[in-house]
């Protein structure tokens, strides 16, 4: 039976980690990451949609320009 409850504290059990240092490419530099380095398990086209899809759920908005085959440019846009 549910029960109400006087305080909670809860457990400090680690989250997952994020695969990508999303903290550090949503900073507001610019950033250009490659995928021999950065991005080693994704296409340069899927985590270029990925970039842009966890930027808006950060609340952030950003442009990514594809330099050449393997490397991206994150650059944080003014809304």
């Amino acid at each position: 039976m549910a029960k109400v409850l006087k305080q909670y504290e809860p457990s400090k059990r680690p989250g997952p980690e994020a695969k990508y240092p999303w903290s550090d490419w949503f900073d507001g530099q610019i950033w250009q990451i490659t995928q021999a380095e950065d991005f080693p398990d994704s296409t340069v086209s899927s985590m270029e949609d990925l970039i842009r899809k966890t930027a808006k759920q950060y609340g952030y908005t950003v442009s990514v320009f594809k330099e050449d085959d393997d490397t991206l440019v994150i650059r944080p846009r003014e809304e």
